[in-house]
């Protein structure tokens, strides 16, 4: 590929990153441009030419502001300008300045290009040193390559063999050497981004972010478990963490011209069920009133969902999945489908995993394949760096620890068989996951609700005991309220001083 053509292309990508007014985009585009080389004196002065207005181009599109219309009327001259000097160049910049892109497309044409770009630059590198180092041989006999020569030479192919192999060796997902600083400040510097206060992501709940220290809320390439009884929030806590990740958090991209998404797969709820959460979640987050679904019209809902969504700059893609057709091959298969189409899942979700198929899980037991299932997913999600959720059923033991007409029992819960390995089917997924939180909606003798959570399980240091554990009032009519802007927060530790002008009753609809 020669210069000209790749200067092309980046112009193509500058023009859709332009249209996304995705500035970072923009200068990591301009340091690409800046890094093909610059024409030789010994090319022709029209190729001199051609090359000189394109990286003009590129500057004019960059500086080109907000919603201009200049562009759409002076790129036809512009094109026209340099097809006159070059007309082989014509059919890809008729293609440059193409609006009919939607955001998805378009992300993803920036990222097919920008990879297309480097991974012809690894070549051409590759190409040029070699024959410069052959050439002696080539022209001037063996006799005059040095053993040195010689040394060089195997060391460059030794190098080119090890990249190409590392293209298939799938167990890598991080590389990093003493002979190369950069790439260790750049984990670094992923370090830094991802545990900062931008890069982790708030759930509505305050309490709940205090309970997942040191992160104070979600982070990326963890493994989180949700445990709840039947009908006791499992679904239903999901939702809101799902809600609060496009609601109260910004993207943080590993890879700038990818699309930042959140996914759910769900193996339990309808989408329309979930359609339906999510409404009711956005809107009750941003009024604190619960609105009537079957009021608003179909297209509210649809653009409130979509709106949720893309205020802060997310994507969604959600699935309803047959766990019986479903197993971790197809999982990881969809999630590489949307890698293809220029997705970059930071929140994943599967509700619920244990419900898939285990065929190729390993294990002579039940519960050891669906601990191998459990294993396979975090080791999958954890090395693309997703957040990923998935709610689980407690086992029938767990319910003795709920003893009738007794409400302490029921409200503490959650932090009674918190971090007990009582999961159904399996008392060891425990260990594959790094975060155990127990959901548990207590439904008190008063007919008075509330949300109640523990995290049990932290990898690594963890919150101390007393901050772990939390209690949420269930309004009458809007249910779970987020209080994570309010001044004064609304969970507590304890109900041993609750107020009696509380109320009681609560709306259970959709639990899960």
């Amino acid at each position: 590929m020669n210069n000209l053509i790749r200067l092309v292309k980046i112009a193509t990508a500058m023009f859709q990153a332009w249209r996304l007014h995705d500035t970072d985009m923009m200068d990591e585009l301009s340091l690409l441009a800046e890094s093909v080389p610059k024409s030789k004196e010994s090319l022709v002065q029209q190729d001199k030419r051609v090359e000189a207005l394109l990286r003009k181009l590129l500057v004019w599109i960059r500086e080109q502001p907000v919603d201009s219309n200049i562009i759409t009327s002076l790129a036809v001259s512009k094109v026209g300008e340099i097809v006159i000097l070059d007309p082989t160049l014509e059919k890809l910049l008729n293609n440059t300045f193409n609006e009919k892109y939607n955001e998805e497309d378009s992300r993803k044409l920036i990222f097919e290009i920008i990879k297309e770009l480097r991974d012809n630059d690894v070549k051409n590198k590759f190409g040029y040193e070699f024959k410069s180092m052959v050439r002696p041989f080539l022209f001037d006999g063996e006799e005059d390559l040095t053993r040195e020569d010689w040394i060089k030479i195997n060391e460059l192919i030794s190098a080119k063999i090890s990249d190409t192999d590392n293209n298939f060796d799938k167990a890598v997902v991080e590389k990093s050497s003493s002979n190369d600083p950069k790439s260790i400040a750049a984990v670094i510097d992923l370090l830094k981004i991802e545990t900062s206060a931008e890069g982790i992501m708030k759930t509505g709940l305050a309490g709940l972010n205090e309970a997942l220290y040191p992160d104070l809320g979600i982070r990326r390439g963890l493994f989180y478990m949700i445990n709840a009884l039947t009908n006791r929030g499992k679904s239903f806590g999901l939702a809101h963490i799902l809600a609060s990740v496009p609601l109260y958090n910004k993207p943080v991209l590993r890879d700038k011209s990818r699309i930042p998404t959140v996914c759910l797969m769900s193996a339990e709820d309808s989408l329309g069920l979930i359609f339906k959460r999510m409404y009711e979640l956005f809107i009750t987050a941003k009024t604190g009133v619960k609105p009537n679904f079957f009021e608003a019209t179909t297209d509210t809902v649809v653009e409130t969902i979509i709106s949720g969504f893309k205020d802060n700059g997310w994507d969604f893609q959600f699935f309803r999945v047959n766990p019986s057709h479903d197993n971790i091959t197809e999982i990881m298969q969809r999630v590489r489908n949307l890698e293809i189409r220029g997705h970059e899942i930071i929140v994943g979700a599967y509700d619920y995993l244990a419900m898939a198929d285990l065929t190729g899980c390993q294990g002579e037991s039940r519960s050891d394949r669906l601990q191998d299932l459990y294993r396979r997913a975090r080791n999958f999600f954890s090395s693309r760096g997703v957040a990923f959720f998935t709610p689980h059923q407690l086992n029938p033991d767990a319910k003795k620890f709920i003893r009738e007409s007794d409400d302490d029992s029921e409200i503490y819960f959650a932090r009674d068989i918190g971090g007990k390995s009582m999961t159904e089917g399996s008392t060891k997924l425990t260990n594959e996951v790094d975060v155990e939180i127990t959901f548990h909606v207590a439904k008190m003798s008063n007919d008075q609700c509330f949300f109640t959570y523990y995290v049990g399980k932290m990898r690594g240091e963890g919150a101390a005991e007393s901050a772990r554990f939390g209690i949420y009032p269930l309004d009458p009519n809007n249910g779970l309220v987020h209080d994570i802007n309010f001044d004064k927060k609304t969970f507590r530790k304890s109900l041993s001083h609750r107020s009696e002008a509380m109320g009681g009753g609560s709306d259970f609809d959709d639990m899960g």
